[in-house]
């Protein structure tokens, strides 16, 4: 976060959405809070969350609430799997739910990946998250998901990671 706050990216920003991975740990550093807050006016900032730990703080949702109410979003990253429970959803506000990467590169060739896209895009719905396809990396696979009602889609497919001076030279063409 750091990084970005102090590159020339965070002069263009506005309408840039930017995603940080981050733990139940991290949501109670008071460094990475004040972090977020600074970023969070110069672009849309989404904190996701791994599945890689449970939540064990009671007050989590306490917490999620003091960086919604700055402007910060959550999502729930990997859905489908780990930790990723769906009792996450009714007892904390996520804005994102991350599809995980398992359902989306089996979708070509497994209609059961199919059928629990479909049923993730309308709980999705129903709970007024949006969904986020992970792994994509083939335009049949969009295609694919596109069909089950995805709009959003992260993969290899757009772009591979990249420092911050080549996505400005793509994002602030000169």
């Amino acid at each position: 976060m750091k990084q970005i706050y102090q590159s020339p990216l965070m002069l263009q920003s506005q309408g840039l959405k930017l995603s940080f991975n981050l733990t139940e740990y991290c949501l109670f550093d008071d460094n990475i809070y004040k972090e977020s807050l600074q970023l969070a006016p110069h672009c849309k900032l989404i904190l996701e969350f791994t599945e890689s730990t449970p939540f064990s703080n009671p007050d989590v949702a306490e917490r999620m609430a003091h960086y919604h109410n700055n402007g910060i979003y959550f999502a729930l990253d990997d859905y489908g799997t780990g930790y990723s429970a769906p009792h996450y959803l009714t007892d904390y506000q996520f804005d994102y739910l991350k599809i995980d990467h398992s359902f989306v590169e089996q979708i070509e060739h497994n209609p059961k990946s199919i059928y629990i896209v479909e049923c993730l895009v309308l709980l999705a719905q129903k709970l007024h998250c949006t969904v986020i396809a992970e792994w994509v990396e083939k335009r049949k696979q969009m295609k694919i998901l596109k069909q089950c009602g995805i709009k959003r889609y992260q993969g290899f497919y757009f772009y591979k990671p990249m420092s911050v001076e080549n996505f400005m030279n793509i994002y602030i063409p000169c």
